[in-house]
């Protein structure tokens, strides 16, 4: 069975997880645990230096695909349901802002962990015994500092810009490309996550509080209230 590694609340592992239920590819999913387990990932990936980061396809025939971007045309190929690539130039558009976008919300999120002692202990949930969180909670400042360090911090206006040009491409439809449900729409959805946290995601109320931004909800409800709409009529696996 195919497999597809990744972390459930990333929005970068749920615009691929969404594109293979869409289109009915089976899969198994393995959860990453970030820093401990990429040494594992390394192995699989046979990348010894340089980065690594999930989500990442492992096909049955060997082949891997270590893009969002890639394993959603992967399903589109492989897979059943109405096409989401219809218009690809306009569809890659949509997505690098959607990436851009996406590095200012985590960017945004990590500042926010490093700010705040709980969730700092709640981001260790998972990987340590419960009892050793609050006195390991040092490490978990030092993985959000990694994380900065590895994948930079974009202009914090690039998250509000994306979300302008979203509710203009949207002006008074449902979707970005060619008036139907497509993969534009799956990329720029997820960038509501670093907003109002959708409930297709289990997440703790800290980890809620540091993703979201109240300010940013209320300036964006209606295009919150798109994404909580898209997913029920395109339901996304849930994380």
């Amino acid at each position: 069975m195919p497999t597809l590694v990744g972390l459930a609340y990333s929005p970068w592992t749920q615009k691929a997880r969404w594109a293979l239920t869409h289109h009915g590819v089976p899969h198994d999913f393995e959860s990453y645990v970030p820093t401990l387990g990429e040494p594992k990932l390394r192995l699989r990936l046979r990348r010894p230096v340089g980065k690594v980061s999930v989500p990442v396809w492992f096909g049955d025939d060997g082949g891997v695909l270590d893009d969002s971007w890639d394993i959603a045309r992967h399903a589109e190929q492989v897979g059943s349901g109405s096409a989401l690539f219809e218009d690809e130039a306009a569809v890659a558009r949509w997505n690098a802002l959607s990436d851009e976008a996406l590095g200012a919300g985590r960017a945004k999120a990590v500042r926010a962990t490093l700010e705040d002692r709980d969730a700092q202990v709640d981001a260790l949930k998972g990987i340590v015994p419960d009892p050793l969180r609050r006195p390991l909670r040092p490490v978990a400042v030092v993985a959000a500092k990694q994380l900065l360090r590895k994948y930079g911090a974009p202009p914090r206006s690039a998250l509000e810009d994306a979300l302008e040009k979203l509710r203009e491409g949207l002006g008074d439809g449902e979707h970005l490309v060619g008036g139907r449900f497509g993969y534009a729409d799956m990329a720029m959805a997820v960038v509501l996550e670093f907003v109002a946290p959708g409930a297709h995601v289990r997440r703790s109320e800290t980890e809620r509080r540091v993703w979201g931004d109240a300010r940013l909800a209320k300036r964006f409800a209606d295009l919150v209230a798109w994404r909580d709409r898209l997913i029920a009529a395109h339901p996304v696996r849930p994380g």
